[in-house]
């Protein structure tokens, strides 16, 4: 089972990825911020961390954070679903 990180501030935000991530046959580790993102990679090394923007504008500082905990792709919010899990499926190896 692939394990994806999901980084966000919004507990409401972080249920509802956490839920359909879950649901697609993910194991799922949540983070508040960057820091215990990061702290997380090193100590469980997911198969996808998984890094979102606020609104459109996401600024270097925020994208070189994003990289440092390893995301490969930064959605903006608001999205769908169907986007996340595309985007994840998108990420990792079959």
């Amino acid at each position: 089972m692939a394990s994806i990180l999901v980084v966000d501030d919004e507990p409401e935000v972080v249920e509802a990825i956490r839920r359909v991530l879950e649901h697609a046959g993910f194991a799922v580790a949540v983070a508040s911020s960057v820091e215990s993102g990061l702290q997380i990679t090193q100590e469980r090394q997911p198969d996808g961390p998984l890094a979102y923007k606020p609104d459109a504008v996401a600024t270097h500082a925020y994208l070189a954070a994003a990289r440092a905990i390893g995301a490969e792709e930064v959605l903006t919010k608001p999205f769908d679903m169907a986007d996340l899990l595309a985007a994840v499926r998108r990420l990792l190896p079959n």
